[in-house]
């Protein structure tokens, strides 16, 4: 009785890579390797909701890209205020002391 694998894949020859390579060394066994080219998609949360039309998918994926675009704003004014508080404070401190070299510390340089 064939296995279920020999017939899967006797049915469905264009499915499959299948490579055989020659025996290595003194071995008598030829190595067997099968390659399924399937690929898996990525799934995307908004387009399989609106696949099956969920009525409040719409209604948060606008609230939470409002929500998005707000915050994004607010943090950028924040890192504004806070770079210039920091050189006004840089600006007031004399040169070359411990508090003029430790502040800059404080401003945090995104990685690029």
């Amino acid at each position: 009785m064939p296995s279920l694998l020999d017939l899967l894949m006797t049915t469905h020859p264009d499915s499959y890579q299948v490579t055989v390579d020659a025996p290595l060394g003194t071995s008598d066994h030829c190595l067997v390797r099968s390659v399924v080219p399937i690929r898996r998609q990525r799934r995307r949360t908004w387009v399989a909701a609106l696949g099956t039309k969920d009525p409040n998918c719409i209604v948060l994926k606008r609230k939470y890209n409002r929500a998005s675009r707000f915050f994004k704003r607010k943090i950028a004014r924040a890192k504004s205020k806070h770079v210039v508080k920091i050189g006004e404070q840089l600006s007031s401190y004399p040169t070359g002391t411990r508090k003029f070299w430790s502040l800059p510390d404080g401003i945090v340089v995104p990685d690029s």
